[in-house]
């Protein structure tokens, strides 16, 4: 095609720039952090240019993930031993909890520019690109993998522990900093079998991490007698009539113990009718990330709740990170897209620049508006958790492993290199899948002490705190670790628990000697196939 044709090409892209938050560095590290819950769905009448994406619910948790990014990047910049002579610089977009702006996200960040130009790079000069830390759900992860693995971009997920993830065929640059699912219902398992339950309803939510993970859990269960008394899927997002039929099952059936596969905002719509309908002496096993969430600070749905046990991500320290989250200041960060919510919404006060009686007249009396001159350390930590690091230390490890990668890069020494003929990459020319190469052969020790080291297929081991939501008569609320799942258990010990410190529900107090329904599992002849068939007979 000439000149003259691209001129006149009939082939129109009108681009729109997307919020981002970012910081300059000689390298930039692109992000993607779900600081809202979901994205509002406009209606599309096809008569107007469609309205650019919105994002509802700040979510203070995820939040914190980009403290933390900005707590690491601002580490690794002072450490003249770690990065020497090279500054980091970072591109953060929200990806709202949805698959399609998290690949809006990555066309922006992939085209050097918040305004998306497809297959084209438009960067004219430095920030070098380096890689994507993200995203959190795994629907997301897999979107962007199968781009970015394209050009083997390099790709960190903290959060996202879909096993297929794991595939190098399908996602040749995908990496993560938070334990697999194949993990977690073996831990599960061990859990179930220390209480003798076998009798246990399964939960899930309706795509690849609900699915697989539930699969995986009942073949695991299937291996050690455990029975099914029911497995349901949660529509995402759930209506009336699957709430409604869920929510009867679990009404209906004798099983006392269920394991919930879905994410936090996925199973909010299912407690609230649960608690509505008034159902009590459940034990919730939770799986995956939704255990030390938002969730828990909704205090209708603690008494349903109480009791719960289960696994989250093991909870290492950041040295000096819970200074820094009480040091934050709009007045300090006025690039920051988010931090204006983030401080209305902690403080429940409105920002009104230039304020003026008239913004009462419009707001109202009861409007309280943000002054600046609140205290982050006043907050409640229902409201604003600085105790809890699970997925911000991932966060912070996928930003270190980033950074180790690139200081290994640069130590490179001509003749001795990994690639063609001994060669090295350098900082201004290397490709995405030279950094990847040393992305994947990281090994260090955070701050804290915690390894960071991932298998050939870019797992690192589970290791999972066990957790106990408790509730006091007086309504105080606490999450207690109970106990530790470790993949790397000497002599096949794995789970660890401390049962004298495990709170039940009211109704369910016996714990470990509870009686259930005893059942005898009998293998059809699928049983080699991996989605095996389970009929069941009732002892």
């Amino acid at each position: 095609m000439t000149k003259a044709s691209y001129a006149s090409s009939p082939c129109q892209y009108s681009p729109s720039a997307l919020p981002a938050y970012i910081h300059e560095g000689e390298v930039r590290i692109g992000a993607l952090i779900p600081v809202h819950e979901k994205t509002v769905k406009p209606t599309i009448t096809f008569k107007e240019k469609p309205p650019e994406r919105i994002c509802e619910k700040f979510y203070t948790e995820k939040y914190q993930y980009t403290l933390a990014l900005l707590f690491a990047i601002k580490e690794i910049n002072r450490n003249p031993l770690l990065s020497p002579n090279v500054t980091l610089g970072y591109e953060v977009y929200d990806s709202c909890y949805s698959d399609a702006a998290a690949l809006d996200s990555i066309m922006s960040y992939l085209s050097g520019k918040q305004t998306k130009v497809p297959n084209y790079s438009c960067n004219t000069a430095p920030p070098k690109l380096s890689a994507v830390v993200g995203d959190s759900p795994s629907s997301g992860s897999v979107a962007i993998a199968r781009i970015l693995g394209l050009t083997l971009f390099p790709q960190i997920s903290y959060a996202s522990a879909l096993p297929t993830l794991a595939d190098k065929t399908q996602f040749p640059s995908f990496v993560r900093t938070v334990g697999t699912v194949d993990s977690q219902p073996v831990a599960v398992v061990q859990m179930i079998n220390y209480f003798n339950w076998t009798w246990v309803g399964i939960l899930s939510s309706n795509n690849d991490y609900g699915d697989q993970g539930a699969q995986k859990l009942k073949i695991e269960m299937a291996k050690h007698g455990i029975c099914v008394a029911f497995a349901k899927t949660l529509l995402t997002p759930p209506t009336k009539e699957n709430l409604d039929t869920i929510v009867s099952v679990i009404q209906k059936s004798t099983a006392n113990v269920i394991v919930l596969y879905a994410y936090a905002t996925e199973l909010i719509a299912l407690l609230q009718a649960v608690t509505d309908q008034k159902i009590s002496g459940k034990i919730w096993i939770a799986v995956g990330s939704w255990l030390p969430s938002a969730v828990f600070s909704q205090k209708e749905l603690w008494g349903t709740l109480n009791g719960t046990i289960g696994l989250a991500k093991y909870s290492s320290d950041i040295p000096g990170f819970r200074d820094f989250l009480y040091s934050i200041h709009p007045s300090q960060y006025p690039t920051d897209i988010f931090i204006k919510e983030f401080w209305g919404h902690v403080f429940s006060c409105k920002w009104v620049d230039n304020r003026t009686e008239n913004d009462t007249l419009y707001y109202g009396n009861s409007t309280t508006f943000c002054t600046g001159k609140e205290k982050l350390i006043t907050l409640d930590s229902t409201i604003y958790d600085t105790t809890n690091f699970r997925l911000a230390v991932s966060v912070y490890n996928a930003v270190y492993a980033v950074a180790n990668a690139i200081h290994n890069m640069l130590s490179c020494k001509p003749g001795t290199g990994p690639f063609y003929n001994g060669t090295c990459a350098t900082i201004k020319d290397f490709q995405p899948w030279q950094l990847y190469y040393y992305i994947k052969n990281v090994n260090f020790l955070n701050t804290a002490g915690e390894r960071v080291a991932f298998d050939e297929k870019g797992e690192l081991k589970g290791l999972y705190d066990v957790l106990n939501w408790q509730v006091s008569h007086d309504m105080k609320s606490n999450m207690a670790k109970i106990g530790i799942f470790d993949d790397w258990g000497p002599n096949g010990e794995k789970l660890v628990l401390n049962e004298k410190s495990i709170l039940w529900g009211e109704k369910y107090s016996q714990g470990k000697n509870h009686s259930y329904q005893r059942c005898q599992v009998v293998p059809t002849d699928a049983t080699r196939s991996v989605s095996r068939q389970l009929k069941y007979t009732i002892g």
